[in-house]
């Protein structure tokens, strides 16, 4: 059911005539506005007019007035937070009438770039004597519902807004109010940082840069370099100046391909620190700390590789059979990546080196990784990653044990789906396409997340039209079919229609429970969004497991648990 967020001046008239907008039936209506705003006629109207209605009213506590930039900065912050907390995943329609110029300001600005199911304005005619003899709109119950009658209320629909994509998977949970006091359905509340702020201004100048380097985009090696501020493109093209340019080198982005895990951690403070970590400290060998090279780890000259080999001397298979070394050599490295800025790396080993009777090579294998996810996870929990990384901050997620002879966890990078390669391909009531080593993009939906005759209509418009134009199409073609259907279906289910069971996080974490457990074993998971009547999924099955297969598996297993949670016995998911 659709929602209205609306903000609030001094004419609490605004809220009932922009609820009474034509068409619609709002079940809920969220209010925002200053500390000292009268709301009493609009809890009045509502509890008179339509008490079956969600209402909220949400004060800025403190602010009164717009006096300075920093109260608009302020209250911009709080609209935001808020407008995450009552669209709750949905799309609502806003109406920017109420409240200062500013606010109005703001309220459009939140629907450009969180999106809307419509903004629209209202307008009041003037036709009731005023105190000063003047004419003004309407001020009373009775008033507004004469002006409706009488054809003086005009509603100016602006139509919807889709929203940023770089904002979608913004939620509350990650920027929440600070709730001051609360009285009845009226709310004070402050926002305890500027993190959202942040977060709008990050993605601003990205695009900013990316409009000023439009241009310029097919020159660039890599697309992403279009997001670079234009004296940083500068830069790229000037003639590299060792001595000048070495600690900007030294701060890029680093790719690590070939490193091996027992050869870190050879001498000084890190060797200690993994020696002190060992399980059984008294079994290990007494310590011969080989001496390193004048400059290590950048020799001003080149060494010989029987130099280079005798400085792992002190570690590799002499400790990491050591659970506890093995572990913290695991965290170690993880930090040292970081520190170095490498954003992607492949760890070698050979785990057979640190095997014993009752640890296999594969086990020692499962430690490894299991080492690499903790830090991982500890890492981001700790490190406030913005959600556009840019290059001084190292990338989540991403180190990846690879192990000789042991297809044990495939990289963690999207591949995409070549249309000029071979691939398989499904049937059911739509196609389903599969892709040797491709990143699979698959939806699964609640049954009754879309109306049953919008998708049969939807289904007769699709086979008409792939009847009118057959196949191959050019690229206008495809972009109408996208249009038409892909893009049509995906706007229906984030209307977030049906009883949205996903919106409960039991069953949420049901859904990523079974998600998770078989990540690295029969795919890899690459992420997952749970919406409140959808879900997507980016994944990679792994050799010996097809798609269909896997999705089937989720879907049956989560169908039983989640009827068995909330006491049930339906149809939970939708066949296609």
């Amino acid at each position: 059911m659709p929602s209205l967020l609306v903000s609030l001046g001094t004419s609490a008239a605004i809220v009932p005539e922009a609820f009474l907008l034509p068409e619609i039936a709002f079940n809920a209506v969220h209010v925002l506005t200053t500390d000292s705003t009268d709301v009493a006629f609009v809890e009045q109207w509502f509890a008179g007019k339509a008490p079956d209605v969600e209402l909220s009213i949400t004060r800025v506590d403190g602010f009164k007035d717009f006096k300075s930039e920093q109260d608009h900065f302020n209250f911009e912050e709080v609209l935001y937070r808020w407008w995450l907390e009552k669209a709750a995943g949905s799309r609502p329609y806003v109406c920017l009438a109420g409240g200062f110029k500013t606010m109005s300001s703001a309220m459009q600005k939140a629907a450009a770039v969180l999106g809307a199911a419509e903004v629209f304005h209202v307008l009041a005619d003037s036709m009731y004597p005023g105190s000063s003899g003047k004419l003004r709109p309407a001020m009373s119950a009775e008033e507004i519902e004469h002006s409706l009658d009488q054809g003086h209320l005009h509603w100016i629909r602006l139509g919807p807004e889709s929203g940023w994509p770089q904002l979608r998977a913004a939620a509350a949970s990650d920027y929440p109010l600070q709730t001051i006091r609360q009285r009845g359905v009226v709310t004070w509340v402050v926002a305890p940082d500027i993190l959202f702020h942040k977060l709008l201004q990050s993605v601003f100048e990205r695009s900013h840069n990316v409009a000023g380097a439009w241009d310029r985009l097919a020159g660039l090696p890599f697309a992403v370099l279009a997001t670079w501020p234009a004296e940083a493109l500068a830069r790229l093209e000037e003639p590299v100046n060792v001595d000048v340019d070495r600690a900007w080198i030294a701060s890029l982005p680093k790719v690590e391909l070939h490193c091996h895990l027992g050869g870190f951690a050879t001498h000084g403070e890190a060797l200690q620190n993994v020696r002190a970590a060992a399980v059984f400290p008294d079994r290990l060998p007494p310590l011969h700390e080989p001496t390193p090279p004048e400059g290590w780890p950048v020799p001003a000259t080149p060494i010989r590789l029987e130099e280079y080999m005798r400085l792992g001397d002190a570690n590799g298979r002499v400790l990491l059979r050591d659970r506890g070394c093995l572990r913290r050599q695991c965290e170690l490295l993880y930090d040292h990546l970081c520190e170095q800025n490498i954003v992607y790396a492949e760890i070698r080993c050979s785990p057979n080196n640190y095997t014993s009777p009752d640890r296999s090579a594969w086990d020692v294998l499962a430690e490894i990784r299991s080492a690499f996810d903790a830090r991982m996870s500890a890492v981001a929990a700790s490190v406030p990653l913005d959600r556009t990384v840019t290059a001084s901050v190292p990338l989540e997620g991403i180190v990846t044990a690879a192990v000789q002879a042991a297809d044990f966890h495939s990289p963690r990078a999207f591949i995409p789906f070549n249309r000029e390669a071979k691939y398989g391909q499904t049937w059911r009531d739509l196609p389903h396409r599969y892709q040797s080593g491709a990143t699979v993009f698959a939806t699964f939906r609640l049954a009754d997340s879309l109306p049953r005759a919008a998708i049969e209509r939807w289904a007769e418009e699709r086979e008409h039209f792939m009847r009118v134009h057959p196949k191959p199409w050019d690229e206008k073609t495809w972009s109408s079919y996208r249009h038409q259907f892909p893009e049509r279906l995906d706007a229906w289910l984030d209307e977030a229609q049906g009883d949205c069971l996903l919106r409960d996080e039991r069953v949420a974490a049901v859904v990523e429970s079974a998600l998770r457990h078989f990540d690295g074993i029969r795919y890899v998971l690459d992420g997952f969004v749970i919406m409140p009547n959808h879900v997507h999924v980016l994944f990679k099955p792994l050799a010996g497991h097809e798609m269909r297969r896997i999705l089937h598996s989720w879907k049956s297993f989560t169908a039983k648990q989640i009827n068995k949670l909330i006491g049930r016995s339906a149809q939970v998911w939708e066949h296609e």
